[in-house]
């Protein structure tokens, strides 16, 4: 719970974090936040089924000092560091992805790249076993 104490303190202009039913972002957040709304729409038209359970990835890049700092913070929250160096830092999660799921994590991934002075390059979703009727 520190940590989202901190998000509040960490943002510049409006929370990133939930009032009430109003749900207001920084720009860049936005932009985020709507983007990933178009990827769960391209999703949907793909047959892809959200309620499903899959391994989402998430880049932030930046130099490999700061990167460490964030793998750290990400760690602490439940996320797996998979790949750090040379520049890059992959995180992973096992989740559904969803509208909620986007308003809860993308503020707090634009929010650790913002403290530690990183750019998040945004999330990807293995939908392989969507196709295959496997499961992950």
């Amino acid at each position: 719970m520190g940590f989202f104490k901190w998000v509040r303190r960490r943002v510049h202009g409006p929370s990133a974090l939930s009032r009430g039913d109003v749900e207001e972002f920084d720009e860049e957040t936005s932009e985020m936040i709507s983007a990933s709304d178009a990827l769960l729409s391209r999703m949907r038209v793909g047959s892809i089924d959200l309620t499903r359970k899959r391994m989402v990835t998430h880049l932030f890049l930046g130099n490999d000092r700061d990167l460490d700092r964030a793998s750290r913070l990400l760690e602490s929250l439940g996320y797996s560091s998979d790949e750090m160096g040379s520049g890059r830092l992959v995180v992973s999660e096992q989740v559904a992805v969803g509208e909620g799921w986007v308003r809860r994590v993308v503020p707090v991934m634009m929010q650790t790249a913002g403290e530690f002075e990183l750019i998040y390059d945004g999330w990807d979703a293995d939908v392989a076993a969507d196709h295959t009727g496997q499961d992950n």
